[in-house]
């Protein structure tokens, strides 16, 4: 979807993006292949050209740093087709209190589409680590993690910085028609969790560390993990899953059918 993408030009927007599709022109390469497109000025093609050309080698050198400044949260979601295989999902539990008033971080659950790794605070869950695992991804995956996941780990962890895209499906899903938290998007789109942690919530999740921590109960912790892993892996699938229906809604597709 960023190929079709023109609304991140200086006075482009959404409207006149749909327009040069219109006109047949559905990919960068196309608008700089043109002398001349109908709704703007031969001063504004030439400085949409060398923006575009600039663009362009990013995408070639999968620059995800320049693409996370380049466009608005909003519409990071369209580069999912090219940066989703490098993806990471994430997802935090948390003692269950407000972070003024001594909540903190208890697992901070890690998918990148093939392997799931877990955090634990008094185990493994440091600064460094963290930064570790966070390194060499593209993209990241979550559920409302602009307002909760990254800030909360922000702002426990100084030193983290989050300076690639993120798609997050909390917000991205009310813009497709979805309702709802997690697990009844899950239950909407035919994800099914494992039978071990179905009907399990948030509130659930701080209980089980409250056990693990205050009784030494390692079956708790497991209990735990298997809940946090089933929120992070399923972020992967519904992305696939919005992701084509956020691509649908914007109208590209007939237009790539007709091209």
């Amino acid at each position: 979807m960023i190929r079709h993408t023109f609304s991140f030009l200086d006075g482009i927007g959404l409207r006149l993006e749909r327009h040069f599709w219109r006109m047949g022109i559905i990919s960068w390469q196309e608008f700089l292949n043109r002398n001349f497109v109908n709704g703007i000025s031969s001063d504004k093609k030439e400085m949409a050209d060398v923006a575009l050309s600039t663009t362009l080698s990013a995408l070639d050198g999968r620059d995800a740093q320049y693409f996370s400044r380049l466009l608005p949260q909003r519409e990071q979601w369209r580069l999912f087709d090219v940066f989703g295989s490098n993806a990471l999902s994430i997802d935090i539990e948390t003692n269950g209190l407000p972070e003024d008033k001594g909540g903190f971080v208890t697992v901070v659950g890690l998918y990148n589409g093939y392997d799931y790794r877990a955090l634990v605070k008094g185990i493994d869950l440091t600064e460094g680590n963290l930064k570790k695992e966070l390194s060499g991804y593209s993209m990241i995956i979550t559920f409302y993690g602009i307002s909760f996941d990254i800030p909360f780990l922000s702002r426990k962890f100084n030193s983290l910085r989050f300076e690639i895209p993120h798609f997050d499906l909390g917000f991205a899903s009310k813009r497709v028609g979805l309702k709802g938290g997690l697990k009844r998007l899950e239950g909407e789109l035919g994800i099914i969790r494992d039978e071990s942690v179905k009907g399990m919530d948030g509130y659930d999740a701080v209980k089980l560390w409250n056990l693990y921590r205050r009784r030494n109960r390692e079956d708790t912790l497991e209990h735990l993990l298997k809940y946090n892993m089933e929120d992070t892996k399923n972020l992967f699938k519904i992305a696939e899953i919005i992701y084509k229906r956020l691509k649908a809604s914007t109208g590209i597709n007939e237009f790539i059918s007709h091209s």
